[in-house]
């Protein structure tokens, strides 16, 4: 896997990045070991704690994350989120399915996907003054 070059520090993956990465910014896959930023309504893998001008970074999946989120704050406890804009996170209002196209075969409805959205995190401190949300990704 010759994207993987060390680690930045503990608890970080090391990983390609294609286009514009700031620290702090949520990251979704975008091809075998490289990650891009999240856009709208994406489900996330880790935040970029750490860029290089080598278009590496260093990406937060398995300790704490300290993120900012927009909208109504979410709840303490386990959560869904997923991405704004920005790259921030925001809560999930309800439940929220992703449906992907399927293929009508003699009339009748095949290959029908239905994917639920969002990443499960474990929220643990939720800071309403600075909207920031302290969580942790579950796997």
């Amino acid at each position: 896997m010759k994207n993987y070059v060390g680690s930045f520090s503990r608890g970080l993956l090391t990983m390609a990045y294609t286009g514009t990465l700031a620290v702090g910014q949520m990251v979704k896959m975008s091809a075998n070991g490289t990650v891009v930023v999240c856009e709208n309504n994406n489900d996330f893998i880790g935040q970029a704690k750490r860029v290089d001008d080598d278009n590496y970074c260093g990406v937060e999946m398995f300790d704490l994350i300290e993120a900012e989120y927009s909208g109504d704050a979410p709840s303490l406890g386990k959560q869904k989120l997923i991405t704004d804009a920005d790259a921030k996170v925001k809560k999930i209002s309800g439940d929220a399915f992703a449906v992907h196209d399927g293929t009508v075969t003699d009339g009748t409805l095949d290959d029908l996907t239905v994917d639920e959205t969002g990443v499960t995190v474990m929220i643990v401190e939720i800071d309403t003054t600075n909207t920031k949300v302290y969580f942790f990704i579950m796997q």
